[in-house]
């Protein structure tokens, strides 16, 4: 049993006094179930709560395997950049010698190095 040094009052820390009184009998038959059902309901509501726990750390670990995985796959996606420059590579060096001379040809010569420039600027954003 614990008792309070001032009467009427409950203090904190040095100002209560333990006593080492037997509980009566009666007030025990009376107590005890009720201190059963809260000792039951406290074990239930912390099996449940760790069960919640468990679940919730199984689904982030799922989610978490599944972007890894996800994200993998995107990594490896075929690109399809480098068959795309090989190709204007080969167009823009297709053309004559004699016709690179030629004021017309080589304003669409520049103009396409210009979509070229601009193509790649978007492709590394």
């Amino acid at each position: 049993a614990v008792v309070s040094t001032q009467s009427g009052h409950y203090g904190r820390g040095d100002e209560w006094v333990y006593v080492d009184e037997p509980i009566p009998h009666d007030a025990a038959n009376i107590l005890f179930p009720q201190w059963e059902l809260v000792e039951d309901s406290y074990l239930k509501l912390c099996k449940h709560t760790f069960k919640k726990i468990r679940e919730e750390r199984e689904t982030i670990i799922r989610y978490f395997y599944s972007t890894k995985k996800n994200f993998l796959v995107f990594l490896q996606r075929p690109d399809n950049k480098q068959t795309f420059v090989t190709s204007w590579v080969k167009n823009y060096n297709s053309v004559a010698e004699d016709m690179r001379e030629d004021v017309e040809m080589k304003a669409e010569l520049h103009q396409t190095v210009e979509v070229g420039q601009n193509l790649t600027i978007i492709w590394d954003r």
